[in-house]
């Protein structure tokens, strides 16, 4: 049985490789559907999206990162979305203006 280093360095460049990708598709691909999304139906496929990449971001700074703020940074961001996903679905908090 070889050893080929630890679990880390093993895993950083292919954890990096998959952040970038994440990074790209949301850039240029979730972003503009989701300015879209409410008016297109398309809410529920953006939040199974997101269910499905967070676990794997999060895997992915875990893996690759060894600074204690990136992974702190990552958990209040997760946080952050969580909330702001939960208040959506509440609806807005004051009138919303209407044209007449």
């Amino acid at each position: 049985m070889r050893s080929s280093g630890s679990f880390r360095q093993r895993w950083a460049d292919p954890a990096l490789t998959v952040l970038a990708i994440e990074l790209a598709v949301a850039i240029f691909i979730v972003a503009p559907v989701g300015v879209l999304a409410p008016r297109s139906g398309l809410v529920p496929p953006l939040l199974l999206t997101a269910l499905v990449v967070t676990p794997v971001l999060l895997a992915a700074v875990l893996v690759a990162s060894t600074s204690g703020a990136a992974r702190a940074a990552v958990f209040v961001a997760i946080a952050l979305i969580v909330t702001g996903i939960v208040l959506g679905f509440q609806g807005p908090r004051w009138p919303v203006p209407t044209c007449t």
